[in-house]
């Protein structure tokens, strides 16, 4: 007896294939990109927060230089060492010297706020006479640091971590302190200076998010290590964060102690609590900064995007089952024809057709089928069309330059034979024509820096001021930022020709006038703005199609303003283009909108070929 294998029926078999896909699918998708997602926001999260470290860091060390720039100027002035290396000061001479070391270190604080205090400490002036409200001029028993003395067998300056500052104003106020030693003629120590670093002005920039990312005030916490490796202070945000306020500063340090030369950040455990540590590298000055994050602040944004996909994920699995029922339902038909079909059109066969079916769904499909078929073929059409106008635009360039490396080499000969001969005025006529051909080559680019552009347009203006006299005036008023833009060349010289050929009569009492101007519209868009104050359009429309026939430049080989229009039209597409209004002058405005191109990749991927047939 023959043993007939199971058999399935098609609608079952369908719903359990197509439940089953569309659940592994989903899951897949969904894990995938969460550990992409999950990647890339805690690389951005950590690169951003590494390079705000690093402009903190910049700031401390120009601090740090400035504080000790001022302890060198206070020790090397020639006026307080003259008074400390004085064996003969009495008790009056002594309280003057003292009021005016005190009025002279004052203006120091007041120039830099982020000066705590200075004191100068010394023995060398009479204490018998107390000088009221003295906090300046101290004597060496004051010292408050007499710890820190015997580095100074090796040393000339140090850096006191923080600590108290009691001869404040202010009261008892925290600081870093740098402590700088002077010595008499004999190389004697006569006096300490100590100029004191308030820490709420470090805290107040090492604690602050950058406006540029938008970050939330969170809890923060930044150690600064000096060049031997030692804590010069641990400042926090006042945010409340039990998790990383309740980590030691012992508990860090060993963390501290096995960081590397170079900047980066490493995820690490304390106390069972999961942070990022961001530090700089060790720079020429040795300072550094580390910075502690919990990571439940770097995930916090990725577990949003996590829970918002698995509730999508779950409606979607749901919604899998009445879909599954649906196209078991309807795919029973055979669908070679169709696959078939869309076989060819992947090879590239967009005249493939499919023949109507007596079902309707399968009717309607192939219906579907034919007309996107139909509409890949139109649009491979226009992409052909496109670039073959790109191409006679291209070769109209190329026809109106007649030949323009004879011209401008003649011209160079010409300009040179002229300076010789001392004809001063031909020879700048013959430079600047010289000039417009060699920007209008521009080695065969399309196209060219917006600086380029306006040259070649101030080289025209600038012959036709010659030959106009002082009746023609010519004026840019272009913002520097679109200098690098790169623009189709010659879009503005047809422009001033045409103002000057069409808009100007010779009989105006008015001294002729053109200015180009630059106008933003967005971050990536701006405008070209041409205005003249001639004798302006009758009834002319903003759009160059309503013109066709206007306006036309004659002496360019075609270089109108519809041409300028299609040139723009071809290269960059919608929306960018050039308008016609009427001057509140009196004469044209001409505007042309274009996309800020400001990258040699930016102008590559424009000019790259678009996909078509082969």
């Amino acid at each position: 007896m023959v043993r007939i294998k199971r058999q399935w029926r098609l609608r079952p078999f369908l719903f359990s294939i197509l439940v089953l896909f569309n659940a592994s699918f989903l899951i897949l998708i969904t894990v995938s990109i969460y550990v992409s997602v999950s990647y890339y926001f805690t690389k951005q999260i950590s690169e951003t927060r590494m390079e705000m470290l690093l402009n903190r860091h910049q700031q401390l060390q120009e601090k740090i230089a400035q504080i000790e720039e001022t302890a060198l100027s206070i020790s090397t002035d020639r006026n307080l060492r003259e008074a400390l290396n004085s064996t003969h000061l009495n008790v009056i001479d002594s309280i003057m010297v003292r009021r005016q070391l005190n009025m002279w270190l004052d203006n120091f604080i007041y120039i830099k706020p982020y000066i705590n205090s200075i004191q100068l400490y010394t023995d060398r002036f009479v204490d018998d006479i107390a000088v009221g409200g003295n906090r300046r001029i101290l004597p060496l028993s004051a010292i408050p640091w007499t710890e820190e003395l015997d580095r100074f067998n090796e040393v000339d300056a140090i850096w006191i971590p923080a600590n108290l500052d009691t001869h404040s104003e202010y009261g008892e106020t925290p600081v870093l302190t740098y402590v700088l030693k002077i010595s008499d003629r004999g190389r004697n120590t006569s006096a300490y200076v100590a100029v004191n670093l308030a820490e709420r002005a470090l805290a107040q920039f090492l604690l602050k998010e950058s406006d540029d990312h938008g970050e939330p005030d969170t809890y923060r916490r930044v150690v600064v290590l000096s060049p031997d490796g030692r804590v010069m202070t641990d400042v926090s945000s006042g945010k409340t964060d039990t998790t990383m306020s309740g980590v030691s500063a012992a508990a860090l340090q060993q963390h501290i102690s096995q960081l590397g030369d170079e900047a980066g950040f490493q995820k690490i455990t304390v106390h069972d609590a999961d942070f990022f540590m961001i530090y700089t590298g060790q720079s020429r000055g040795g300072w550094r900064l580390v910075e502690w994050v919990a990571s439940e602040e770097v995930y916090r944004d990725i577990n949003t995007i996590r829970n918002m996909m698995i509730a999508i994920g779950v409606v979607v699995l749901i919604l899998t089952f009445p879909i599954a029922s649906y196209l078991s339902n309807r795919i029973i038909q055979p669908i070679p024809s169709l696959l078939r079909g869309f076989q060819k059109i992947e090879s590239g066969n967009f005249a493939t057709r499919l023949e109507g079916h007596t079902i309707v769904e399968l009717n309607r499909l192939a219906k579907s089928f034919n007309h996107m078929a139909e509409q890949l073929q139109s649009l491979l059409r226009q992409l052909e069309e496109e670039h073959r106008l790109k191409r006679d635009l291209e070769v109209k360039v190329l026809q109106s330059q007649i030949n323009p490396h004879f011209l401008y080499n003649t011209l160079d000969m010409i300009n040179w034979m002229a300076a010789i001969k001392g004809n001063l005025e031909v020879s700048q006529m013959a430079a600047r024509l010289a000039r417009l051909f060699r920007i209008s080559i521009s080695k065969g680019s399309t196209f060219i820096p917006l600086r380029e552009e306006l040259e070649h347009a101030r080289a025209y203006a600038q012959i036709q001021q010659t030959r106009f006299e002082d009746r023609f005036e010519y004026i840019e008023r272009v913002d520097a930022r679109y200098l690098p833009c790169y623009v189709p060349k010659i879009i503005i010289q047809p422009f001033i020709e045409n103002a000057i050929v069409h808009g100007f009569d010779p009989e105006m009492k008015t001294r002729a006038r053109v200015m180009v101007a630059s106008e933003a519209v967005t971050e990536s868009v701006f405008r070209l703005i041409i205005e003249d104050n001639g004798k302006g359009m009758n009834d002319a429309g903003n759009r160059v199609e309503e013109k066709k026939n206007a306006l036309y430049v004659s002496g360019t080989g075609g270089y109108g303003i519809r041409n300028v229009d299609e040139r723009i039209r071809a290269y960059l597409g919608e929306p960018y283009c050039v308008q016609l209004q009427k001057s509140e002058q009196g004469g044209v405005k001409v505007v042309i909108t274009l996309p800020v191109i400001d990258t040699k990749e930016a102008l590559k991927a424009l000019e790259s070929p678009k996909m078509g047939p082969k």
